[in-house]
């Protein structure tokens, strides 16, 4: 894909972002849970709220978050915002 969603901006999500811009993929944004990292630019790459996800559901989407319980709400707000796992979401975490 030329444009993905990094869902996650943590350490895990970031390194795989720094991996798919490596490889020529631009991160078209970040969804992120933690209120003090909406609004902030990671890797060039503005990070939104999950209110935001809708807006994203064009383009192909990673969950890269540690834990399972993260993992468990990626995937409802993903499914949730009109992405199909192992379709246009993955989960690479």
């Amino acid at each position: 894909a030329d444009s993905v969603v990094v869902f996650g901006c943590g350490p895990v999500g970031k390194s795989h972002a720094r991996e798919l811009q490596r490889q020529g993929t631009t991160v078209a944004a970040f969804l992120e849970v933690d209120p003090r990292k909406i609004g902030k630019q990671v890797h060039g790459a503005a990070v939104h709220g999950m209110d935001d996800a809708s807006g994203f559901a064009h383009l192909p989407a990673i969950g890269a978050v540690a834990g399972p319980d993260a993992r468990a709400e990626i995937r409802r707000a993903a499914l949730a915002s009109g992405w199909t796992e192992s379709v246009d979401f993955f989960a690479v975490a």
